[in-house]
């Protein structure tokens, strides 16, 4: 009994964690229904669920986003749609509480156009648990959870979880109406993190260069201890002087400031001193890395250098943080017809969750088995990359498969 309650938990913190992760990074709410579909459907033998939202004028209920909803149930959604007075919602919002519908045959509040619905193309809605969606006060609409069978009650469990995910969502949607009100939101963001970022570089370069300084006993010799402590605030700064260059970059990205400046270079050079810079953690790691470039002669491309070998680095760098260590990293450099060329980095890593892979490139996004490897990375190299060789005209995918590794594939025109 205990063994199972501890596993119920878990799964209840894991789609805290998740609903709030997905949140945040903002993607579709589309997107979000279908994580958390796909992690509670075994426990909880839900069917499909959907968002209803009141309008502006709080006339109708419009529907927001589904998971597994059967197009013939969407497209009458649309057609007919709920009047704020009917319905399910209606009593749940009014209310302001749980209201399970135990079978859309015999419940007076089914709604007898979307019944027929069902019934005509056997859609797998039998019953509905709704859940009101509350926010500063103020009732914004309601999720609903539907069953294939008639449900007679839910259990402790599922409820907390329905209505866990109800309110994490509602206050998402509350406050994304709030910032929306903002003008030129955006910008001001941006200019914010550029403007810190800037402010934060220089102290953290001079404190770098200070403790380099103490740990190589310029100012004196020290034991053991003492240096063993500044060598950990030192690794410590690198990794705040990391994370602002990256803040920067991005900002920089989303200014339209990233300046680029292209000349003609031999590729293959860049790569090669990209992964001399990262010989230390290379070292670090034991990993193997072998560059293969195809035969031929290979004409010079139009790049910025610098900019080509910080998205290189990028991703050589999450190819070695995330193999395990004495692993291998391969990378590979050919050829693609008459007009491009492309690159391969490939390790045999700890590989990124099927579920993940859409959402690689967005801004600060982590995979959780990745921020379990390498809890202090940031999240922004795959989205400066990308945004680094989509400016130089290429293409950027990543194919992987969890605990077996990752091959990211970019290509850029030699036109």
């Amino acid at each position: 009994m205990k063994e199972e309650t501890s596993k119920e938990m878990q799964l209840l913190l894991e789609m805290f964690y998740d609903t709030s992760a997905l949140l945040t990074l903002g993607p579709s709410l589309d997107d979000v229904l279908q994580e958390m579909f796909q992690k509670i459907k075994e426990q909880t033998k839900i069917s499909s669920i959907l968002i209803w939202l009141l309008d502006q004028k709080k006339e109708f209920f419009d529907l927001a986003a589904s998971c597994h909803l059967p197009k013939a149930m969407i497209d009458i959604f649309k057609a007919k749609r709920l009047k704020s007075n009917q319905g399910t919602p209606s009593t749940v919002l009014k209310t302001r509480k749980f209201y399970l519908m135990k079978d859309i045959l015999t419940d007076p509040r089914a709604v007898s156009q979307y019944v027929e619905t069902v019934l005509k193309t056997k859609a797998p809605i039998r019953s509905i648990a709704s859940f009101p969606m509350i926010a500063g006060g103020e009732g914004l609409g309601v999720f609903s959870f539907f069953f294939s069978g008639p449900k007679e009650s839910i259990s402790k469990m599922e409820f907390i979880i329905f209505s866990t995910i109800a309110n994490q969502i509602a206050s998402f949607i509350k406050n994304t109406e709030m910032l929306e009100e903002v003008k030129a939101l955006d910008k001001i963001k941006s200019e914010f993190i550029f403007l810190a970022a800037h402010q934060l570089r220089t102290p953290l370069s001079a404190t770098k260069w200070a403790m380099k300084m103490l740990i190589e006993g310029e100012l004196g010799e020290l034991n053991q201890k003492q240096k063993e402590f500044l060598e950990n605030g030192y690794k410590s700064n690198e990794r705040m002087v990391t994370l602002v260059n990256d803040l920067l970059n991005v900002a920089s990205i989303e200014e339209g400031k990233f300046g680029y400046s292209f000349v003609l270079a031999d590729f293959g050079e860049i790569i090669s001193e990209a992964i001399e810079e990262q010989s230390l953690l290379i070292q670090k790691k034991n990993i193997e890395v072998n560059f293969q470039k195809s035969a031929g002669s290979f004409p010079k491309i139009k790049i910025d250098r610098q900019k080509m070998k910080l998205a290189i680095g990028n991703l050589l760098e999450n190819a070695i943080n995330y193999s395990r260590t004495g692993g291998s990293v391969g990378i590979t450099l050919r050829r693609r017809g008459s007009f491009s060329v492309e690159v391969a980095i490939k390790d045999n890593g700890i590989g990124i969750p099927k579920e993940h892979l859409p959402r690689l490139f967005s801004k600060f996004f982590r995979a959780k088995n990745a921020i379990q490897i390498q809890p202090e990375g940031s999240g922004l190299g795959l989205f400066i990359a990308k945004n680094i060789i989509e400016k130089h005209g290429g293409e950027i995918r990543i194919e992987s498969e969890e605990g077996k590794g990752t091959t990211v594939y970019f290509t850029l025109p030699l036109v």
